[in-house]
């Protein structure tokens, strides 16, 4: 597409949209609304948050779509997603941020399947790996700090979800470097879990949007924004990941 074609398809999109709104003014109906996020953050973050603030009077309805974390940020930006949820670092310029919590990592290695050594070394390096494919960043700083570490990292299983990489723990053949909120403390007390020096591997976690969305939305849609942002954030400090500094929205 051209770029007069993406700002006629922008311009026709945000058009309906307010017609929409206005049909929804007229006649009240369920407000619908869109969030795309990894599918982790989905299952451990947005879900339960969701569940805190559903109200029977409240006629609002969701839907959540698991994406990577380019999909997310191009789907707010041409408006198919109304909010994401993605790494702060991997924020474009151009969309409006808040932060709601900090991702811990921690490198699983189940007992029964652990000799030699506790460090990161011989955890990350010296046993069978399950890790989540394509997620780019997190792979690429495991492989630099294998390097740095004076070997190769490579997963021996590639899974579509964290779950699965969970699941693959479980089973005791395999380690992960999984985030430390995921991991319910009876699979953690299992496992010989190293998280000194992981630093580079943790992640901010932000609520981005498009400011047009709410420039045509209005009020609900600010409204929404910020019901939504706190029951993220009261879950995230629920599960000891929460974060309080905001950047301008």
């Amino acid at each position: 597409m051209t770029p007069a074609g993406q700002e006629l398809a922008r311009l026709a999109q945000e058009h309906l949209r307010a017609l929409q709104n206005f049909q929804r003014s007229v006649k009240p109906a369920a407000r619908q609304w869109s969030l795309g996020a990894g599918d982790s953050l989905l299952q451990w973050l947005v879900i339960p948050a969701l569940g805190t603030i559903r109200r029977p009077a409240l006629a609002e309805r969701f839907v959540i779509t698991n994406l990577r974390t380019d999909d997310i940020a191009a789907h707010v930006q041409d408006q198919r997603l109304d909010f994401g949820l993605l790494r702060s670092n991997a924020v474009p310029d151009k969309h409006a941020v808040q932060e709601i919590c900090a991702i811990r990592y921690g490198i699983y290695v189940p007992r029964r399947l652990h000799q030699g050594r506790v460090s990161v070394k011989n955890t990350l390096l010296g046993y069978p790996h399950a890790a989540v494919a394509g997620d780019g960043q997190l792979t690429q700083h495991l492989e630099k700090m294998g390097t740095q570490l004076g070997g190769v990292f490579r997963a021996e299983l590639l899974c579509d979800s964290l779950g699965q990489c969970l699941a693959a723990v479980r089973t005791g053949a395999y380690a992960a470097v999984l985030p430390a909120h995921a991991v319910e403390p009876a699979l953690a007390a299992e496992c010989v879990v190293v998280d000194d020096d992981l630093e580079k591997l943790n992640r901010t976690i932000s609520l981005i949007w498009n400011r047009r969305t709410l420039d045509v939305l209005g009020t609900p849609a600010e409204r929404i924004r910020n019901v939504l942002r706190d029951a993220l954030r009261d879950e995230a400090a629920q599960r000891g990941i929460g974060i309080r500094r905001d950047k301008p929205a």
